[in-house]
């Protein structure tokens, strides 16, 4: 017979089987959309799915710990999202000059060398008093993902903070190549007046951009340690939605950047600025999951020398 199985054990087992919840099935939607992100050349439709799936998945985990605060949660960050970003383009504080297109074309050929014939779609974007309303869902999006993964990289408010933050602030380093630097864009979903000086490999984004994504970022964080309840970071699986999300965006923007935007530069900066958490994750969860994989190991009790 085997041994009996431990507390540990069974405890372990049992996550095994749990149950999916509405935010592991969103956010397997949500990856299987962006798979098909570089499948099409009219990016528009895809862009919008990916970031309303990505949106409801954090909506869905914050739900889970409870829908008003969930709600609250939702309606201050895009509330603080909208307001950074008209400030930003009626001021250019502090991201620098920009302005948001009201139409997006997109082109079946990047360049004429490709092929003769070039097909194209223009569509219009959905806005909240000038601010597309995909930008703000997106700040949701992200937002609530990175200061899920922040508490579980520090448990200082402040630290937490700063880590929010700064993941925040890394990610426009995927994102800002994505929906200006597209190959199929006839031009960006946003411009800046002077895109200079710039990182190196990466034109077109000035680095006042990313400066002024660290304070936004740390704004929207702040709004969110406030409102998002102490139960959504602590949840007993170790692997949540929102973590998972942070580690896929951090790899897979890497590869998405450089062979499907073909801006091999910006893929090496994201990927720098992404490394600090990432790793730290990738480290926490595997060890997390050692730790679960031994204590499920059933104990056999010593007998003494004379089998007593």
């Amino acid at each position: 017979m085997s041994a009996p199985a431990t507390a540990a054990h069974v405890k372990f087992r049992r996550r095994l089987r749990a149950p999916l919840t509405p935010a592991w099935v969103l956010l397997a939607a949500t990856v299987l959309t962006q798979v098909r992100w570089p499948l099409h050349w009219d990016r528009f439709a895809v862009s919008h799915a990916v970031v309303a799936l990505g949106a409801a998945t954090m909506l869905a985990h914050a739900a889970a710990h409870g829908r008003i605060r969930a709600a609250a949660a939702f309606v201050a960050a895009t509330a603080a999202a909208w307001l950074i970003e008209t400030v930003g383009v009626a001021t250019g504080v502090p991201f620098g000059r920009y302005e948001y297109a009201d139409h997006v074309t997109y082109t079946m050929c990047p360049t004429t060398r490709l092929c003769s014939e070039t097909a194209e779609a223009t569509h219009t974007t959905a806005t909240a008093a000038g601010v597309p309303l995909i930008v703000l869902l997106a700040w949701f999006m992200m937002a609530y993902a990175t200061h899920i993964t922040a508490r579980r990289l520090a448990h200082a408010a402040r630290a937490r903070w700063a880590w929010g933050t700064w993941m925040l602030a890394a990610w426009d380093l995927y994102l800002d190549p994505q929906f200006i630097l597209d190959p199929h864009l006839r031009a960006g979903w946003w411009l800046w007046a002077d895109p200079d000086p710039h990182l190196p490999g990466v034109p077109g984004i000035p680095v006042t951009n990313y400066l002024g994504w660290l304070v936004a970022a740390a704004g929207v964080q702040a709004v969110l340690h406030v409102t998002v309840t102490p139960e959504a970071a602590h949840s007993t699986h170790r692997w949540d939605a929102p973590t998972v999300f942070v580690l896929w965006t951090w790899l897979g923007g890497a590869v998405a950047i450089v062979w499907f935007i073909d801006q091999p530069a910006a893929a090496v900066w994201g990927a720098l600025a992404g490394a600090p958490a990432g790793v730290l994750l990738i480290h926490d969860l595997v060890r997390a999951t050692r730790q679960s994989h031994a204590s499920a190991k059933p104990r056999i009790p010593m007998q003494s020398k004379g089998g007593q």
